[in-house]
Parts: C-alpha cells; structure tokens; sequence
C-alpha cells in the first residue's frame, strides 16, 4: 500500500472515531435527560398551547429533563393516561377529575391515584353559534346538529348533563365529533348549527370564528346553573357582550375550576420542581396564552370543590412559598 493511501485510511479511520464519540457522547447526554410528557387537548383547545409553554419551561428552566407536549382528546383522556402512568402532568378539570377519582360515568372504576396540582383558570363551556340563527338559549338546541368534540374529550359529558338540566335529552341533538378548529370550519359552511367547547376566555378556536362571523353564545338558565352547582362541581359564570369580536349578547355558562393533576406515584421531587418552575416562570407561560398569567397555587376553597388529594410533591413547595393547607 503506497503512503499516500496509508495517509488516507489513517485519516478515515480517525474521522469515524471522532464521530463515533460525538454521537456516543451525544446519546449519552439524552439518557441523562428524564423524559415527561404533559397532556393537553386538541390544538385548538386552550388546554394545547398551555401544556406547549409548560414543557418549554420545564425544559429551559430544568435542563435535566426533556418534556415534551401531547395532543390528546382532552381532560378525560388526561385523567385516564395519568391514572395508567402514561403521562406525568395532565391538564384538566375539577369536576371532571372528581368523576375519575370517584369512579363515575364515563370512568367504570375508581382512579384513586389522581392527585391535585396547581390552578389554571375557570375554564366555560362555550356553546357557539352564529348570530344569525335563532339558537339563543340551550333549549334551542333541541333538534340541532351540535358538535361535542372530539371522541374522549370531556365536552360530551358536559354537553350530556347541560342538556339534561334543561330537561333535553343528548339523543334530541344531532351530535357530530369534529375538533374545535373543525368544528369552527363546519359552522362557517353551514354544516353545524352549533359547537361545543371547553375553553379559557378567549379561545383562539372561537376568535378564529369571530374575527369571520358575528357569532353567539348560548345560554344556559341561571337558575338551573346555580341550583346544579354543589352536585356538579361547577361555578355558574356570566360572560359579558364584548368578550369576543361582534359578540354582542352576554351569555350565563357552566364553568370548572382547571388546573394540572399527577399521578400519585410520581416523585415528590419532581413535581415539586415542575410546579415552581412553571409558577415562577408564568410570565413565560403567558406568552403561548393570556390565561397563562393566572396560574398559582389553588387556595382553600378552591382545592375543597373535589375530595381529591393533593400531590405531595405541590404541598412541599406551597410550604416554602408560605402557603398552608
């Protein structure tokens, strides 16, 4: 072999060395990361961008882990993949996660591993529609095509129980399961006559209809919501004309108290360093969504809507922050 190739095979050689321990060093570096999912919702849903933002804190604020943000079928489906230790922070709601942790319909067994985490908002069910139908009130529905979102979520439930306050029956709507951006599409060709959703306010699925069509919201009897409220775990609310662009009618809605839930299971330690990152770089939070400026540590009342427990992990930075419950 003359010296020239001897040269050549040498320097061949050394390149795959260096990149064999580049890319060693590179894998070694990931394994060192702890890996944690966060479910949220449709991308349309509030519940998405929140749970994007939170994995970019955690991820530049905590660089020993790699969180990473799922698109899920909503809160009930995050009940459910928290409960089986398939996700390590799931977003939803009080009542919804009362109806897991106590094992009722949709749940067909306890889920007694849920545990609080901290607040996000009251979250409203939007019942959308366009202004220039006459759908005004929920009893209008009656006979409608309504979208319940998508297979798992938990608006069809809600839908289901609203219907049955008013004493309809869900089997006297034409239901459909579109995600809320479909959903929003379908409304403006005519294919719907209303939507449901689970949202804070505003929600950028109904901002993208009203930016297009002077829309509604339906709404529920105030009577109704306030006699239901100790039974459903909900907070009747009022959402005044002008909350969206051309919304011109306020609205009495049904709202649940939102926020992360865990895993029992899942370490005091890190769930106390997710929950302080995440709190103290709210701000950060609050650029992916507006409502992200209200997260906080959930006070008395609030954390007594649900027999749930709360997370060890929440309870040990509450202490050092002061907070006692």
């Amino acid at each position: 072999m003359g010296r020239v190739n001897k040269i050549l095979l040498r320097t061949f050689f050394t390149i795959c060395i260096i990149c064999i321990l580049i890319l060693f060093s590179a894998l070694s570096g990931n394994a060192q990361k702890k890996r944690m999912s966060i479910g949220g919702a449709s991308k349309g849903g509030t519940f998405y961008p929140l749970a994007v933002g939170m994995a970019e804190i955690i991820n530049k604020f905590l660089p020993e882990y790699n969180a990473i943000a799922l698109e899920t079928g909503g809160a009930l489906e995050n009940i459910r993949l928290l409960a089986k230790g398939e996700i390590e922070i799931g977003l939803a709601n009080a009542r919804d996660a009362t109806l897991g942790y106590t094992g009722q319909k949709p749940f067909s067994a306890p889920l007694k591993n849920l545990r609080v985490g901290f607040y996000l908002g009251d979250f409203i069910l939007h019942i959308v529609t366009l202004e220039k139908t006459n759908i005004k009130r929920v009893e209008d529905l009656k006979g409608k095509i309504v979208n319940v979102g998508p297979p798992g979520s938990i608006v069809a439930s809600t839908m289901e129980a609203i219907l049955r306050l008013h004493n309809i029956s869900i089997k006297d709507v034409k239901v459909r399961h579109l995600d809320y951006s479909e959903s929003m599409e379908a409304m403006v060709d005519g294919l719907i006559d209303a939507a449901a959703l689970y949202s804070l306010i505003p929600s950028p699925a109904v901002n993208s209809l009203a930016v297009r069509q002077k829309i509604r919201l339906v709404t529920c009897d105030e009577k109704i919501l306030e006699s239901a409220s100790l039974k459903e775990n909900i907070l009747p609310l009022f959402v005044p004309p002008g909350s969206y662009k051309g919304q011109s009618e306020g609205a009495y809605v049904w709202a649940v108290v939102s926020g992360t839930y865990f895993n029992e299971a899942t370490d005091i330690e890190d769930v106390y360093k997710w929950t302080k990152a995440i709190l103290e770089h709210k701000g950060e939070l609050e650029k992916v969504h507006p409502m992200g400026k209200n997260a906080r540590l959930l006070n008395k009342k609030e954390l007594g809507i649900s027999p749930i427990p709360m997370h060890q992990g929440v309870i040990k930075y509450a202490k050092e922050v002061g907070v006692t419950y």
